[in-house]
Protein backbone atom coordinates (compact mmCIF):
# COMPACT_ATOMS: atom_id res chain seq x y z
CA UNK A 1 0.00 0.00 0.00
CA UNK A 2 1.37 3.22 -1.05
CA UNK A 3 1.80 5.90 1.80
CA UNK A 4 0.00 9.25 1.71
CA UNK A 5 3.00 11.36 0.10
CA UNK A 6 3.35 9.03 -2.25
CA UNK A 7 -0.43 9.04 -3.31
CA UNK A 8 0.36 12.83 -3.70
CA UNK A 9 3.48 12.42 -5.63
CA UNK A 10 1.80 9.71 -8.20
CA UNK A 11 -1.49 11.82 -8.19
CA UNK A 12 0.72 14.82 -9.55
CA UNK A 13 2.82 12.74 -11.81
CA UNK A 14 0.10 11.44 -13.73
CA UNK A 15 -1.39 14.41 -14.08
CA UNK A 16 1.89 15.79 -15.37
CA UNK A 17 1.85 12.69 -18.26
CA UNK A 18 -1.78 13.61 -18.91
CA UNK A 19 -0.78 17.02 -19.71
CA UNK A 20 2.16 16.73 -22.01
CA UNK A 21 0.02 14.29 -23.54
CA UNK A 22 -2.69 17.13 -24.20
CA UNK A 23 0.26 18.88 -26.18
CA UNK A 24 0.96 16.00 -28.60
CA UNK A 25 -1.86 13.42 -30.28
CA UNK A 26 -3.65 12.95 -27.07
CA UNK A 27 -3.41 9.53 -26.44
CA UNK A 28 -0.78 7.32 -27.98
CA UNK A 29 2.63 9.04 -28.32
CA UNK A 30 5.97 8.70 -26.15
CA UNK A 31 5.63 11.24 -22.74
CA UNK A 32 9.11 13.50 -22.65
CA UNK A 33 8.80 14.19 -19.19
CA UNK A 34 11.54 16.62 -17.35
CA UNK A 35 12.92 15.35 -14.17
CA UNK A 36 13.76 19.20 -13.09
CA UNK A 37 9.90 19.35 -12.48
CA UNK A 38 10.05 16.87 -9.68
CA UNK A 39 12.92 19.37 -8.04
CA UNK A 40 10.19 22.09 -7.98
CA UNK A 41 6.87 19.83 -7.61
CA UNK A 42 4.32 22.84 -6.37
CA UNK A 43 1.80 20.12 -5.13
CA UNK A 44 4.83 17.88 -2.27
CA UNK A 45 7.93 17.22 -1.79
CA UNK A 46 10.69 14.74 -2.95
CA UNK A 47 13.12 14.37 -1.13
CA UNK A 48 16.13 14.74 -3.51
CA UNK A 49 18.86 14.44 -1.26
CA UNK A 50 18.23 10.92 -0.65
CA UNK A 51 17.29 10.13 -4.05
CA UNK A 52 18.04 11.43 -7.92
CA UNK A 53 15.05 12.70 -9.54
CA UNK A 54 14.94 9.31 -11.88
CA UNK A 55 15.30 7.55 -8.88
CA UNK A 56 11.69 8.96 -7.55
CA UNK A 57 10.68 8.99 -11.33
CA UNK A 58 11.14 5.34 -11.81
CA UNK A 59 9.39 4.62 -8.87
CA UNK A 60 6.32 5.95 -9.76
CA UNK A 61 6.39 4.45 -12.54
CA UNK A 62 6.91 1.16 -10.98
CA UNK A 63 3.72 1.59 -9.11
CA UNK A 64 1.92 2.52 -12.19
CA UNK A 65 3.52 -1.03 -13.69
CA UNK A 66 2.45 -2.99 -11.61
CA UNK A 67 -1.16 -1.70 -11.07
CA UNK A 68 -1.17 -2.42 -15.05
CA UNK A 69 0.11 -5.99 -13.90
CA UNK A 70 0.62 -7.20 -17.47
CA UNK A 71 1.90 -3.89 -18.86
CA UNK A 72 5.62 -5.50 -19.59
CA UNK A 73 6.15 -3.08 -22.39
CA UNK A 74 5.81 0.02 -20.58
CA UNK A 75 9.83 1.59 -20.76
CA UNK A 76 11.28 4.57 -20.62
CA UNK A 77 14.90 6.07 -22.11
CA UNK A 78 16.51 8.98 -20.63
CA UNK A 79 17.30 12.04 -22.86
CA UNK A 80 20.24 14.66 -22.83
CA UNK A 81 18.64 17.86 -20.82
CA UNK A 82 17.32 15.90 -17.96
CA UNK A 83 14.52 14.61 -19.45
CA UNK A 84 13.37 10.52 -20.24
CA UNK A 85 11.02 9.28 -23.05
CA UNK A 86 8.12 6.88 -21.42
CA UNK A 87 6.82 4.64 -24.05
CA UNK A 88 3.94 2.37 -24.18
CA UNK A 89 1.22 4.33 -21.74
CA UNK A 90 -1.69 5.25 -23.15
CA UNK A 91 -3.93 8.14 -21.61
CA UNK A 92 -6.58 5.42 -20.93
CA UNK A 93 -3.82 3.65 -18.53
CA UNK A 94 -3.36 6.74 -16.93
CA UNK A 95 -6.25 7.90 -15.98
CA UNK A 96 -7.95 4.25 -14.57
CA UNK A 97 -4.40 4.44 -12.75
CA UNK A 98 -6.11 7.68 -11.47
CA UNK A 99 -9.33 6.24 -11.35
CA UNK A 100 -9.21 3.14 -9.40
CA UNK A 101 -5.65 2.94 -7.96
CA UNK A 102 -5.85 7.21 -6.53
CA UNK A 103 -9.37 7.10 -6.11
CA UNK A 104 -9.15 10.36 -8.65
CA UNK A 105 -10.84 11.54 -11.94
CA UNK A 106 -10.07 13.68 -15.06
CA UNK A 107 -12.51 13.92 -16.90
CA UNK A 108 -11.75 12.14 -20.84
CA UNK A 109 -14.49 14.68 -22.34
CA UNK A 110 -16.00 17.88 -21.43
CA UNK A 111 -18.18 20.94 -23.58
CA UNK A 112 -16.17 23.25 -26.57
CA UNK A 113 -17.13 25.49 -29.05
CA UNK A 114 -16.13 25.82 -32.27
CA UNK A 115 -14.95 28.78 -34.33
CA UNK A 116 -18.94 29.48 -35.37
CA UNK A 117 -20.11 29.00 -31.84
CA UNK A 118 -21.97 25.30 -32.39
CA UNK A 119 -21.11 23.45 -29.20
CA UNK A 120 -18.74 20.19 -29.74
CA UNK A 121 -17.35 17.43 -27.49
CA UNK A 122 -13.56 18.22 -26.42
CA UNK A 123 -11.53 14.97 -25.39
CA UNK A 124 -8.82 15.58 -22.97
CA UNK A 125 -9.59 19.40 -23.30
CA UNK A 126 -8.95 19.36 -27.06
CA UNK A 127 -12.12 20.33 -29.06
CA UNK A 128 -13.11 17.95 -31.63
CA UNK A 129 -14.90 18.67 -34.81
CA UNK A 130 -18.05 16.56 -33.12
CA UNK A 131 -20.93 18.73 -33.13
CA UNK A 132 -23.30 17.92 -29.85
CA UNK A 133 -26.61 19.53 -29.43
CA UNK A 134 -30.13 19.22 -28.28
CA UNK A 135 -30.89 16.25 -25.95
CA UNK A 136 -27.66 14.18 -25.86
CA UNK A 137 -26.34 18.04 -25.41
CA UNK A 138 -28.25 17.97 -22.32
CA UNK A 139 -28.01 14.71 -20.44
CA UNK A 140 -24.10 15.16 -21.66
CA UNK A 141 -23.98 18.52 -19.36
CA UNK A 142 -25.97 16.29 -16.58
CA UNK A 143 -23.96 13.35 -16.40
CA UNK A 144 -20.57 15.87 -16.14
CA UNK A 145 -22.18 17.51 -13.53
CA UNK A 146 -22.87 14.16 -11.99
CA UNK A 147 -19.97 12.54 -12.72
CA UNK A 148 -18.98 9.61 -10.83
CA UNK A 149 -22.51 9.19 -9.35
CA UNK A 150 -25.25 6.87 -10.70
CA UNK A 151 -28.35 8.90 -12.32
CA UNK A 152 -31.73 7.95 -12.49
CA UNK A 153 -34.07 8.10 -15.89
CA UNK A 154 -35.94 10.51 -13.86
CA UNK A 155 -33.14 13.05 -13.34
CA UNK A 156 -32.33 13.15 -16.99
CA UNK A 157 -35.93 13.50 -18.03
CA UNK A 158 -36.52 16.48 -15.61
CA UNK A 159 -33.14 17.94 -17.12
CA UNK A 160 -34.06 17.40 -20.67
CA UNK A 161 -38.11 19.00 -19.76
CA UNK A 162 -36.21 22.00 -18.27
CA UNK A 163 -34.11 22.71 -21.17
CA UNK A 164 -36.95 22.39 -23.29
CA UNK A 165 -39.37 24.69 -21.08
CA UNK A 166 -36.27 27.39 -20.92
CA UNK A 167 -36.41 27.48 -24.66
CA UNK A 168 -40.51 27.75 -24.75
CA UNK A 169 -40.72 30.14 -21.51
CA UNK A 170 -42.24 27.49 -19.46
CA UNK A 171 -41.61 26.35 -15.73
CA UNK A 172 -43.63 22.89 -15.75
CA UNK A 173 -41.80 20.31 -14.83
CA UNK A 174 -42.64 16.87 -13.23
CA UNK A 175 -40.12 14.50 -11.77
CA UNK A 176 -42.84 11.18 -12.73
CA UNK A 177 -41.34 9.51 -16.42
CA UNK A 178 -43.48 7.51 -18.62
CA UNK A 179 -42.10 4.73 -20.66
CA UNK A 180 -42.05 7.42 -23.57
CA UNK A 181 -40.23 9.59 -21.73
CA UNK A 182 -37.68 7.04 -20.88
CA UNK A 183 -37.27 6.00 -24.04
CA UNK A 184 -36.24 9.41 -25.13
CA UNK A 185 -33.83 9.49 -22.51
CA UNK A 186 -32.14 6.53 -23.77
CA UNK A 187 -32.44 7.96 -27.11
CA UNK A 188 -30.61 10.83 -26.03
CA UNK A 189 -27.44 8.64 -24.12
CA UNK A 190 -27.50 6.39 -27.24
CA UNK A 191 -26.83 9.55 -29.66
CA UNK A 192 -24.03 10.73 -27.05
CA UNK A 193 -22.63 7.44 -26.67
CA UNK A 194 -22.43 7.62 -30.70
CA UNK A 195 -21.08 11.19 -30.84
CA UNK A 196 -18.46 9.99 -28.27
CA UNK A 197 -16.68 7.39 -30.81
CA UNK A 198 -16.94 9.68 -33.29
CA UNK A 199 -14.36 11.54 -31.81
CA UNK A 200 -12.18 8.54 -32.63
CA UNK A 201 -11.46 7.68 -28.77
CA UNK A 202 -10.76 4.05 -28.36
CA UNK A 203 -12.65 3.08 -25.42
CA UNK A 204 -16.22 1.42 -25.65
CA UNK A 205 -18.55 4.90 -25.16
CA UNK A 206 -20.67 2.22 -23.32
CA UNK A 207 -17.37 1.91 -20.78
CA UNK A 208 -17.60 6.07 -20.22
CA UNK A 209 -21.42 6.31 -19.46
CA UNK A 210 -22.18 2.79 -18.04
CA UNK A 211 -25.89 1.86 -17.81
CA UNK A 212 -27.45 0.77 -14.37
CA UNK A 213 -29.97 -2.07 -15.14
CA UNK A 214 -33.42 -0.03 -14.60
CA UNK A 215 -31.99 2.93 -13.05
CA UNK A 216 -30.13 4.90 -15.17
CA UNK A 217 -26.66 5.57 -16.38
CA UNK A 218 -23.25 6.72 -14.49
CA UNK A 219 -20.03 8.52 -16.44
CA UNK A 220 -17.15 7.19 -15.35
CA UNK A 221 -14.13 8.14 -17.47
Amino acid sequence: MASENLKKQLEWFVSELINIRLETDGYYSDIKFNLNSITSCPVTDFDTSNKTPEEHALKMLKEIKGFLINKKELTYEKEEGNFIVIKNLTTNHLKLFLKNYLNKSINLFSEGQDSTGKKVLKYLNQNTDVIISGNSLTVFRYLLKKFGKDVTFEELNIAIKKQRNFSRGSTNESGSINEEEKIAVSSAISELRRKIRETGCSINPSDIIGSISSIGYKMVL
